[in-house]
């Protein structure tokens, strides 16, 4: 079992990709996943902190999460068997819906994605 999310369905994505320039999606699109994907602080990637939870953070759920691409598609994956079930099992000790999750993130996306749009637009 496994967890794909498709970048290309989220309409603020979709708004910004419609009028660059011929090339910049493939900057734009893995600028978005990455900052999704995220890191210890926020994203995918980041865990809650522990809130008395007896369970021990194994972390293969963080190492899990992958992003799969080409030059005008991206998906983020994890194949982590328990993943699907994390958001709704331990929801108490403050995990999130996986699209609670991105629709979080999705303003820092955003600002990354025009971050790096910028930056390869003044190296033209």
């Amino acid at each position: 079992m496994s967890i794909t999310f498709k970048t290309r369905g989220f309409s603020e994505v979709q708004a910004m990709l419609k009028d660059l320039p011929y090339g910049a999606k493939k900057v734009v699109l893995p600028a978005v996943s990455e900052y999704l994907l995220g890191d210890d602080r926020h994203g995918l990637k980041h865990y809650p902190p522990p809130k008395g939870q007896k369970y021990v953070r194994t972390y293969k759920l963080k190492a899990g999460w992958i992003i799969q691409s080409d030059i005008y598609r991206q998906r983020i994956t994890n194949d982590v068997y328990y993943a699907p079930f994390v958001p709704n099992r331990w929801a108490h000790y403050g995990w999130r819906q996986w699209a609670q999750v991105i629709a979080d993130n999705m303003d820092g996306a955003m600002r990354h994605a025009n971050a790096k749009l910028n930056e390869w637009l003044r190296s033209k």
